[in-house]
């Protein structure tokens, strides 16, 4: 049955997406609520005290199509840090 699950799974996601969510589905059914939920915390307090500045310096674009790319940029980098790609920053990819 998880095999025919999964199967199902490979059609809708991508690789990259199939595996994170079988990791998730994974750690929650060994009790692992949230393994990440400490540095999340940590990292999300740092963030919170430098987003008043970040949508300043946005608001100050004033191109609104440049506006609007630099807040797409913003999203991708949060989602590739939010996929666990230090290496990205590092210089190693």
């Amino acid at each position: 049955m998880a095999m025919v699950k999964n199967e199902r799974l490979l059609r809708r996601h991508r690789p990259l997406q199939l595996l994170c969510r079988l990791r998730e589905q994974i750690l929650r059914e060994l009790g692992f609520r949230d393994i990440f939920k400490k540095v999340k915390d940590e990292e999300n307090a740092k963030a919170i005290t430098l987003i008043e500045n970040v949508v300043d310096l946005n608001d100050a674009i004033e191109d609104e199509g440049k506006r609007v790319e630099n807040l797409i940029r913003g999203i991708f980098a949060g989602n590739i840090c939010d996929l666990g790609s230090a290496q990205t920053f590092e210089g190693k990819v």
